[in-house]
């Protein structure tokens, strides 16, 4: 298996010296790698620094030869004329279309397209996935009753109004208590402490829930308050 992970490497290597774009083709490779990593032992995550070691981020053409494409292909395009009936289906109008989108593709690296494009299944499935998956908790059973025991609550209380309050009253002069709201969102360092308050698991799965909620609400709460001010400063 190392083998064979040791070859998808060396082709995606490969990829990018003989000077591939695609995203595709990088993507299809590092899932390749991530699979047999997953099954030889060795921990998957490195595939994924393996594989942004091989996608290309340099651009092939500077800022000036954009805008020099970009413009000539404008220029064809205006040209060629108004639409026809069966809107831009001209071949005059098409090589303008084919030379504007080869000029933006050639002006973006690779590794920013796959960044750009994964950006928010990661930020908003991947990560919380992740997070809560090493994290252990479990949100199914008895979750709901949990809320209300005096563990949660008390973590609740104490991230979304204890730490707010506290960061306003310490830094009264340099902070506003909308920004402050946010930093109820706890989790990394939450779940630590509270490993360390509890023995019991029992406790300790009704304290990381509590934190999950806590979380939840103090974002939520920010999230508006920063609106709201944006707005009255708009």
């Amino acid at each position: 298996v190392l083998g064979a992970e040791a070859l998808v490497l060396m082709v995606l290597l490969g990829l990018d010296r003989a000077g591939t774009r695609h995203p595709v083709a990088y993507a299809i490779g590092g899932l390749i790698l991530w699979v047999l990593m997953l099954s030889s032992g060795v921990h998957a995550a490195l595939a994924g620094v393996l594989l942004a070691l091989c996608v290309p981020a340099r651009n092939l053409i500077s800022a000036p030869e954009l805008i020099a494409r970009t413009g000539s292909g404008l220029e064809l395009f205006r040209s060629a004329g108004p639409p026809g009936h069966l809107g831009l289906s001209s071949g005059d109008h098409q090589t303008a279309l084919l030379e504007i989108e080869s000029a933006a593709e050639l002006a973006q690296s690779p590794l920013l397209r796959m960044e750009r494009t994964l950006h928010l299944p990661v930020a908003f499935g991947v990560m919380p996935l992740f997070a809560l998956a090493n994290a252990g908790v479990t949100l199914g059973g008895g979750a709901l009753r949990t809320i209300v025991d005096p563990i949660s609550l008390g973590i609740i209380a104490g991230l979304v109004i204890g730490k707010p309050v506290g960061i306003v009253l310490a830094s009264a002069a340099v902070v506003r208590i909308n920004a402050a709201a946010l930093a109820g969102v706890g989790f990394t360092m939450s779940i630590f402490i509270a490993g360390l308050a509890f023995s019991d698991p029992s406790s300790l799965e009704t304290a990381k829930r509590g934190i999950i909620l806590a979380s939840v609400l103090a974002g939520t709460l920010g999230f508006f308050l920063l609106r709201r001010e944006g707005s009255v400063s708009a």
